[in-house]
């Protein structure tokens, strides 16, 4: 990760703190990283993912410059994960393709001590399995169990249960198992109800190299510049940016759902191209040329939920997706995640009794909760239609709400997860003491 002159550096360490059994559910971008983190204490730490990872899944991601401290911390490698530097931002009218916004994201590392990251999602989860397994300072790395589905948990015990029957035992558990959390609901006693937004996503990949060989989309990828594009009409749009060493575009069309019962929420379902053409048919021709030539179509309805103020329960916390998934229109849902995994980092080391658990995971939620809930909220519109406020954000935001693309900016990437949780460890453990004297 790029360093700064300002930059605060961190590391994991646990001190003189018991070494744990922690078992993770879930090995997606929340769950690897809390592996990679909590292997870096010392912890034994198995994760199961009922996946077998048999083939490449999902698109591109941001990587916000607030998930650099505990990217950094692990020794992530930018340049082996094909990291490329996001430039910048234009808003394009998707008629004309007139310009309405520009923005530059050249000081990024100055304003946030990192840059905008755009990354292949698989690349960002093959850099960060890498870290989970291979362990450090002498530790041993995380266990992966692949094509292991847990059913149940007993939370209060540390007990989970799989498919085949068998159960195995834990100090702490944690749940980073997805939307569909069956960690979730045993922490909650039922799921997070859905909420329609009556809108709806296709995403798909296309080979830069392909669209400059067409002659009709080249123009708008001839420049070879880093950056997103975001071509608006009043109820639709389509985002598009490069990955991968800018090998490939990545495009997201939202738009109002297609009324024809067959919208799932699983990101990964399949979609019809002719059902994209039609729902942009009114773009400009470059844009209408980009979706007839997609590759790889997913589809899915967008739906969102309301924050959650548990995240806890006896020996059991759930993160990421599992307890705020969020919608994509701010980009914070993985590097949310990682936060996620970073506090873990911090308030399970120097734990002294395992009697003591409860009250670190707990916290863990007391920090996270307030502005995950926020960026929750916010992530139901995009930078550009502060309009869309809700209300509640105010309950969670503990401070003026962003009106514009800078303060969003600001809010999401001026924050250090590492720096803020070490302030609530160092009160926490000097109020223990002064209890004990």
């Amino acid at each position: 990760m790029i360093a700064t002159s300002n930059l605060q550096l961190h590391s994991f360490g646990n001190g003189s703190g018991l070494t744990l059994n922690i078992g993770i559910v879930g090995a997606g971008i929340a769950g690897l990283t809390a592996a990679a983190a909590l292997s870096r204490l010392g912890h034994r730490v198995n994760v199961y993912e009922r996946s077998s990872f048999s083939s490449e899944v999902g698109a591109a991601i941001n990587v916000g410059p607030n998930a650099a401290p505990v990217l950094r911390a692990l020794g992530f490698d930018v340049f082996g994960a094909n990291f490329i530097e996001a430039q910048g931002l234009v808003r394009l009218d998707a008629h004309t393709l007139e310009e309405l916004e520009h923005g530059s994201f050249e000081d990024f590392k100055n304003k946030f001590n990192a840059p905008l990251y755009l990354s292949h999602r698989v690349d960002l989860h093959n850099e960060l399995k890498r870290l989970a397994l291979s362990g450090s300072d002498g530790f041993p790395g995380a266990r992966l169990h692949l094509a292991t589905r847990v059913i149940d948990v007993d939370c209060e015990n540390g007990i989970l249960k799989f498919e085949d029957g068998t159960t195995v035992s834990h100090d702490v558990v944690i749940g980073a198992d997805g939307v569909h959390s069956v960690v979730a609901q045993c922490v909650l006693g039922g799921t997070i109800p859905a909420i329609e937004v009556k809108k709806c996503a296709f995403r798909f990949l296309i080979p830069t190299q392909k669209l400059l060989d067409n002659h009709i989309t080249k123009p708008l990828f001839e420049d070879g510049r880093i950056r997103m594009q975001i071509a608006t009409a009043p109820d639709r749009r389509l985002v598009f940016y490069p990955c991968r060493n800018g090998e490939i575009q990545n495009f997201v069309g939202v738009c109002p759902v297609l009324g024809k019962g067959n919208e799932s929420e699983d990101w990964q379902s399949g979609g019809n191209v002719q059902d994209l053409l039609d729902m942009f048919s009114t773009f400009h021709p470059i844009l209408v040329e980009i979706c007839r030539n997609a590759e790889d179509l997913k589809f899915w309805k967008l739906l969102t939920r309301s924050p959650i103020r548990k995240w806890i329960k006896g020996k059991t916390i759930i993160i990421g997706d599992a307890v705020h998934p969020m919608l994509p229109q701010q980009a914070q849902g993985a590097s949310q995640g990682i936060e996620d995994a970073g506090a873990l980092g911090i308030f399970l080391s120097n734990i002294q009794s395992l009697e003591d658990i409860p009250r670190h995971l707990e916290l863990v939620q007391n920090i996270r909760r307030d502005r995950t809930a926020a960026i929750q909220l916010f992530s139901n519109f995009s930078p550009d239609e502060p309009e869309k406020m809700d209300k509640q954000a105010e309950l969670y935001a503990k401070g003026p709400l962003p009106k514009n693309r800078a303060e969003f900016q600001k809010w999401h990437f001026h924050y250090d997860i590492l720096s803020e949780c070490r302030k609530v460890m160092d009160e926490f453990q000097s109020s223990k003491a002064t209890a004990s004297m």
